[in-house]
């Protein structure tokens, strides 16, 4: 599977995330099974490309101009993992028949100014790895040792 069709797969996959209200990681089983033809390499790019539009989707909705999966995926392949505009149409000019359509001018001129500038500052954040996740009291003394350990009773408990 090139990039292109891989872009067209996150595309679907975050429509279906969106509409059904499901979880990521149950969306992207489904695909797999329902898409047999691809490989293990396929699929974890094109996990990839969702999760990372989960973890940064205030500031690529702000610098795209909108919140749709189509953007948002073409912003991930373009701005974070730096393809830029040129490597996107090849990628799209390269798998005609299951990549997403060409790109419009308006997204286009998006990528290309990349700024976030004026973006208040909720879409200036970005999540990084563990975004959301509850740290248990136990990885917490494990990241920092400074914290008082419980006692051995209650550890258990907590994990």
């Amino acid at each position: 599977m090139k990039d292109g069709g891989r872009i067209a797969a996150a595309i679907e996959v975050l429509e279906e995330i969106e509409t059904r209200h499901r979880p990521a990681q149950e969306a992207l089983k489904d695909w797999g099974i329902k898409h047999r033809f691809a490989g293990s390499g396929d699929r974890t790019v094109i996990g990839n490309l969702v999760f990372d539009v989960l973890r940064r989707r205030a500031s690529l909705a702000f610098r795209m101009g909108a919140e749709t999966p189509r953007a948002l995926v073409l912003g991930v392949y373009a701005l974070e993992w730096e393809k830029g505009v040129e490597g996107l149409e090849a990628a799209i000019a390269a798998d005609e028949r299951h990549a997403p359509e060409p790109l419009s001018d308006a997204e286009k001129a998006a990528i290309a100014a990349n700024s976030l500038d004026d973006a208040p500052i909720g879409s200036r954040r970005t999540c990084r790895n563990g975004c959301g996740r509850r740290l248990s009291p136990i990885s917490m003394m494990r990241r920092w040792p400074k914290v008082r350990r419980l006692p051995r009773a209650r550890r258990s408990i907590c994990v």
